[in-house]
């Protein structure tokens, strides 16, 4: 998927993920309630740093950045 599609799918997304309630959740479980995942794999499998917590914080992770950090550091280990 091409980076921009899904910075623009965040976008029409959000309002959608504002519904939910995503107390209790873990990253995953947010990103695929909110049918985030599959852009967040894009984004995250091109690295894109500023893509992944634009994601992440659409999803109320607060802050998004240290859940991104990890990921980049050990892309790997998360399936990057």
């Amino acid at each position: 998927m091409d980076i921009q599609v899904c910075i623009r799918h965040v976008g029409q997304t959000m309002s959608e993920s504002e519904e939910i309630n995503f107390e209790g959740m873990t990253v995953n479980e947010r990103l695929f309630a909110a049918k985030l995942l599959e852009s967040f794999d894009a984004v995250a499998g091109a690295r894109d740093r500023d893509g992944m917590i634009a994601i992440i914080r659409s999803v109320d992770v607060d802050p998004p950045e240290p859940t991104v950090d990890a990921i980049l550091e050990r892309p790997e280990f998360y399936g990057y």
